[in-house]
């Protein structure tokens, strides 16, 4: 018989989930929780108060399976269930609690927060809401510019880009310098406006070949 996703936790981590056989310290979920709850979770045998307490530490962690708990109803807390309008082109869309999710029509990237920062460049969005609405509008995708671009690397400190198939690479050090690498050219800026009127790949100017840029996003991982 296969072993669920618990079984298997406990086999490669048993002095780890050995520690939850005792309520966990400084714990607020254990803490909340109404003390015939607690009493009840006391007569489970020892192996069983062990899975009890591993469920409820990781009642709060995406994409598990729902049927591997025992003891707690599990609802992964992203799992988008709830229906809005997207605010750029108005097809009904799939969010999760948190107001966040994905128009598949149009691109837009959810967020509860979108209207109240309608005008400014936030991940995981490279261009700002209304941007985004007129570029709808105009039938034309949801692109950054060069500065929706600066925008976003001042928000977020990390971006790419690829030119010619080459990627990009563009970040803020801890020092507030912008260092530019491409392929095996480094490039170095001591802010934004040097960087949008200096910088440069295979010696063109970058804001003169930004319609050529592609995939401009923020970098992950």
């Amino acid at each position: 018989m296969e072993k669920t996703k618990y079984e298997t936790y406990m086999v490669a981590n048993t002095k780890l989930v050995g520690e939850f056989a005792l309520p966990p310290e400084n714990c607020e979920w254990l803490e909340n929780l109404p003390p015939e709850t607690y009493e009840w979770v006391k007569s489970l045998p020892p192996e069983e108060q062990k899975r009890y307490y591993y469920e409820m530490s990781i009642k709060n962690v995406i994409g598990l399976d729902p049927s591997s708990f025992k003891y707690i109803k599990y609802e992964d807390p992203y799992a988008r269930n709830f229906l809005a309008k997207c605010p750029v082109c108005g097809k009904v869309c799939r969010i999760d609690q948190y107001g966040n999710g994905e128009c598949d029509n149009c691109l837009w990237q959810l967020g509860r927060y979108d209207e109240q920062v309608a005008d400014s460049v936030q991940y995981p969005n490279m261009v700002s809401l209304n941007k985004a609405r007129w570029l709808y509008k105009e039938g034309k995708p949801l692109k950054p510019d060069f500065d929706d671009f600066i925008a976003g690397l001042e928000m977020y400190s990390e971006m790419t880009f690829y030119y010619k198939g080459v990627e990009a690479a563009v970040c803020f050090d801890s020092n507030g310098v912008i260092h530019l690498q491409y392929g095996k050219q480094n490039y170095v800026f001591s802010d934004t406006e040097e960087f949008r009127d200096k910088s440069c790949v295979d010696g063109k100017p970058l804001k003169e070949i930004w319609n050529e840029v592609e995939n401009a996003d923020y970098m992950q991982g």
